[in-house]
């Protein structure tokens, strides 16, 4: 199995996912549908302790970029924050990372406005200004490096694997070249 290299960050949970405890527990959701297309499996395991063993034959960790917050429907617009998870101590307790993928448009703003323009404490910087930063992950499909003390830390920004279409990204099918690549390289 060995230790996780890649990091998947959502928004949060949707409230469906919520009920059951899992992650990615919508039954529409494309995230356990595309890594079982990537591991080569017919379908998705239908078990979460499956799907939990399938993600970790990846080497992948999964968390979100929300640690609390409020909310009346699934939809990531709808999200009133409280308080954001501590991806620095995530990041320091997991060294064998070596890849971050962003799931989706509220994850990757998150994530850019905890890392980008040097706000990691002295600890790490990004190579580049938060507006570089910005524009490297500004749509699917976009890669920065994160300079996390000795190490360096590819982020993309993927497109989400929510079953909510968008104009460049309708089907499962259209999202699965640049998770593949995330996965798999």
């Amino acid at each position: 199995m060995g230790r996780a290299r890649l990091l998947v960050l959502g928004s949060f949970p949707s409230i469906r996912s919520m009920e059951k405890g899992e992650y990615y527990g919508h039954q529409r959701n494309h995230f356990w549908p595309l890594l079982a297309l990537v591991a080569g499996l017919p379908e998705a395991p239908s078990t979460y302790d499956a799907r939990s063993a399938l993600a970790a034959s990846l080497g992948l960790l999964i968390w979100d970029m929300v640690a609390t917050c409020s909310r009346r429907t699934s939809s990531d617009n709808d999200l009133i924050i409280h308080q954001l998870n501590d991806i620095q101590g995530l990041l320091a307790a997991n060294p064998s990372l070596i890849r971050i993928g962003l799931n989706g448009g509220l994850a990757a703003t998150l994530f850019l406005r905890q890392f980008a323009g040097g706000s990691m404490q002295g600890r790490s910087h990004a190579p580049y200004s938060a507006l570089e930063a910005g524009q490297a992950l500004a749509s699917a499909g976009g890669r920065a490096m994160l300079h996390f003390g000795s190490r360096h830390l590819e982020v993309l920004r993927l497109p989400s694997t929510s079953p909510v279409p968008s104009s460049r990204f309708r089907t499962l099918e259209d999202k699965l070249p640049l998770w593949k690549e995330f996965l798999c390289r």
